[in-house]
């Protein structure tokens, strides 16, 4: 990634931005599939670590809730291997995947890719909220 330079052009500077934030978006995908490493394999016990939460907190900053956050995608991608894959490949952004962990189920987990690749992140959300309503309504 090129360092910040100030005074450059409109397109320089339009160009760089436009880089940085495709290099930040594959940077969080990363961390997301590397914390799932460090959960699955219980690596931060080899750090001296009794526990996820203190590996987050102690050697990475996170918060109680951004560990959870993470966590809770991490056990919805073991559960939803095409989910995690598509994340892996760059098929879906993470907080799409996020998003869709919310509804997937194994059996309905090929759908909500499906959607999450041809719909916006905000779109989705919107279908995952009435998802998760209709539910609600058949349960009442």
């Amino acid at each position: 990634m090129p360092e910040y330079r100030p005074h450059l052009s409109a397109a320089a500077v339009h160009d760089a931005l436009k880089g940085s934030l495709r290099e930040l978006r594959a940077a969080k995908k990363n961390a997301v599939l590397w914390f799932g490493e460090i959960w699955q394999r219980k690596l931060y016990e080899q750090r001296g670590h009794s526990s996820i939460y203190q590996y987050a907190q102690l050697e990475l900053g996170f918060s109680k809730g951004k560990t959870a956050q993470y966590l809770s995608l991490c056990r919805s991608m073991e559960h939803l291997p095409q989910l995690k894959q598509s994340v892996a490949r760059s098929e879906i952004e993470w907080t799409k995947a996020r998003v869709v962990a919310k509804v997937a189920t194994p059996k309905t987990e090929k759908q909500w890719l499906a959607k999450a690749k041809s719909q916006s992140r905000r779109d989705l959300e919107q279908t995952v909220k009435r998802a998760r309503q209709d539910v609600k309504t058949r349960d009442s």
